[in-house]
């Protein structure tokens, strides 16, 4: 009986870890959320953002060492544009392997399934063990 109970819990804790490996499905969830033409205008709206900032930073004099306000918005405009070059990095990877994170995503769904029919059998023969258990008891 307390065999059985240590493989229910051990395969509790695989069912866990892989529920709490959420690396593919956020993939696909970026996937969908994302297209590569929106990914492509943030970088040009962040490109541009940062040759404005760089503009004024060089027409307010920036190289005397005025205008902190503007040096501070020209390192998270480049944060930002390298954000956005990154997110277009991480949608042509996905992109590329949408057909392995597809099969994955159906082997991992296999896996819970086995992982449920263990528990099932499992449960049965733990059930049964305890109606014997309570009969020889009984007598």
């Amino acid at each position: 009986m307390d065999d059985i109970e240590n493989q229910m819990n051990q395969i509790g804790e695989q069912q866990e870890a892989l529920e709490n490996d959420t690396r593919l499905s956020d993939d696909l969830d970026f996937l969908s959320d994302h297209t590569e033409s929106e990914l492509r205008a943030n970088i040009k709206k962040y490109s541009d953002e940062l040759d404005s900032l760089e503009a004024r930073k060089d027409a307010d004099g920036y190289d005397q060492g005025h205008n902190y306000n503007t040096l501070s918005q020209i390192k998270f405009a480049q944060e930002d544009l390298n954000a956005a070059r990154n997110d277009l990095s991480r949608f042509h990877q996905i992109t590329r392997d949408y057909d392995k994170i597809k099969s994955e995503m159906a082997a991992r769904k296999a896996q819970f399934q086995d992982f449920d029919n263990r528990l099932a059998t499992l449960a049965a023969q733990k059930d049964a063990l305890s109606k014997s258990q309570t009969q020889l008891l009984a007598k």
